[in-house]
C-alpha cells in the first residue's frame, strides 16, 4: 500500500501546468463480459463485469485552446464485480490509472469534440460472495487495458466546465488466487463498455 501511495504522489508531480490545464473530479460506470482462465480452481470460465469508480481528473487541454491534442489522465478508486457461469461473484476493488490521448475532431469558444486512444494500468484485489468449505476465493493482481473514447468539454463558466465521454475498452487481468493455503496463477479477459462524466476546474 505504502508504493502505492508513492506512485500517486509521484504521478501529480509529473504531470505539467500549464495556463490551459484544468482538474476535477469524475465519475464512470460501466460493464462488459469476458473469460476467466486458471489452473486448478473452481471459478472458470465465463464471466460477466461491472464496474464504478470516482476519479480525480487532469487534462493538459481541455477546450483545444493551446492545440488540438489533449492528455487526460484520470487516477481512480474503482469497484468492480465479476460474475461467473455458475453464480460466483468477487467483489474487487482496484486503483486505476487512465490514460486518453485527445485528438479535436471540431471545437468552437464554449466546447471541443475529441477521439482517442486510451491506455489502463491498475491494481486490483478482492475475493467470491461465496465460500467452499469455509473459504472465500481471494484474488490479487495486475491489470491492463486499451481502448478508444470519444467525448465533448463544455465550458460552462470562464473557470468551471464539464467533461462527458463514452468507449469501448479491452482489459487483461493477471496475478495470483488464493483458497484454503493453496495459491494459483489466473488470467482474466474483458471487454466493456463505459461512460464518464467529469467537472473540470482552471
Amino acid at each position: 500500500m505504502r508504493s502505492l501511495k508513492v506512485l500517486l504522489v509521484a504521478c501529480l508531480f509529473m504531470m505539467p501546468v500549464s495556463a490551459f490545464a484544468a482538474i476535477g473530479i469524475g465519475v464512470e460506470l460501466g460493464g462488459g463480459s469476458g473469460t476467466h482462465e486458471e489452473n486448478y480452481f473452481f471459478y472458470e470460465g465465463d464471466v460477466d463485469t461491472s464496474h464504478a469508480n470516482i476519479s480525480f481528473v487532469y487534462d493538459s487541454n481541455p477546450y483545444a485552446q493551446h492545440s488540438n491534442f489533449a492528455y487526460r489522465l484520470n487516477i481512480g478508486l474503482e469497484s468492480r464485480e465479476l460474475e461467473g457461469e455458475y453464480g460466483v461473484t468477487m467483489d474487487t476493488g482496484a486503483l486505476v490509472f487512465d490514460n486518453t490521448f485527445a485528438f479535436t475532431l471540431t471545437k468552437n469558444d464554449k466546447a471541443t469534440f475529441w477521439l482517442g486512444p486510451q491506455v489502463r494500468v491498475g491494481f486490483i484485489g478482492g475475493e467470491t460472495d461465496q465460500k467452499e468449505l469455509g473459504e472465500a476465493l481471494e484474488a490479487s493482481g495486475f491489470m491492463f487495458g486499451l481502448g478508444v473514447a470519444i467525448g465533448t468539454n463544455i465550458k460552462t463558466s470562464d473557470n468551471v466546465g464539464i467533461g462527458l465521454s463514452a468507449g469501448l475498452r479491452s482489459i487483461g487481468i493477471a496475478g495470483t488466487e488464493e483458497w484454503g493455503g493453496w495459491e494459483d496463477d489466473f488470467e482474466i479477459g474483458l471487454g466493456e463498455l463505459f461512460v464518464n462524466a467529469c467537472v473540470l476546474f482552471n
